[in-house]
């Protein structure tokens, strides 16, 4: 009677408290590092509805090849020091607004289907940054679309180098669509620079209870024995 109890006992335990597979981080934002596509000059202007991801306020978003100077002071191999890869400034011929839309996973099922850890419902948004132009700054949000209003927002400025802007945790809702906008509001054609931006979340796969299939069985045995 005590093994069919203890048995009983797992097999509900199993059932009302799935266990969760370990997280995995997951980046929501599209072309963060804006290798897509690849210029083979200096800087090009590409059409804002050939970069994947974004759209921009201008119709050109100005792509640099890392390792082009044209004469800034902030580091000319990218955020990340490595001479590879590409940047973008904001700004065309005006300041503008970069903008991504993005959706939240939905929560992990109990099938196995894996989802938003619905133990940690939170977000960190991030990007680097750097200005070309003493008159420049770089402002950001992330936009609950359901709602129109921001979550977290913030501003920098007098970055003469890459720096990095990390926001602070925000909640997210399963299955909701945000909105990240990145401006300035100085500089002209001379914007600040951006990459690697990006916006994480936990994914978790909730595992099938296959251990339960096997002692439910066992349990419902027992109980007939010992009657």
């Amino acid at each position: 009677m005590r093994i069919q109890c203890t048995i009983m006992a797992v097999a509900a335990s199993l059932l009302l408290c799935p266990a969760l597979a370990p997280a995995s981080p997951i980046n929501l934002i599209v072309n963060g590092e804006f290798e897509s596509p690849t210029i083979t000059g200096d800087w090009l202007a590409v059409s804002r509805d050939l970069v994947p991801g974004w759209t921009s306020s201008e119709t050109n978003i100005e792509f640099w090849r890392q390792g082009f100077s044209a004469g800034t002071s902030f580091g000319i191999n990218g955020s990340d020091g490595l001479p590879g890869g590409q940047n973008v400034e904001l700004g065309w011929n005006n300041p503008c607004t970069l903008s991504q839309t993005v959706t939240v996973p939905a929560l992990a099922g109990p099938d196995g289907r894996p989802g938003l850890n619905p133990q940690d419902r939170t977000a960190v948004f991030s990007f680097d940054w750097a200005e070309r132009d003493a008159s420049t700054d770089v402002h950001w949000a992330v936009r609950r679309n359901s709602t129109g209003l921001d979550i977290v927002s913030g501003a920098d400025d007098a970055k003469r180098s890459w720096a990095r802007v990390t926001s602070p945790a925000f909640e997210i809702v399963p299955g909701e669509t945000l909105t990240v906008r990145i401006w300035n509001t100085g500089g002209g054609g001379n914007g600040s620079h951006l990459d690697q931006v990006e916006m994480w979340v936990d994914v978790v796969s909730i595992p099938e209870p296959a251990t339960l299939a096997l002692l439910l069985p066992l349990a419902t045995l027992l109980r007939r024995r010992t009657r």
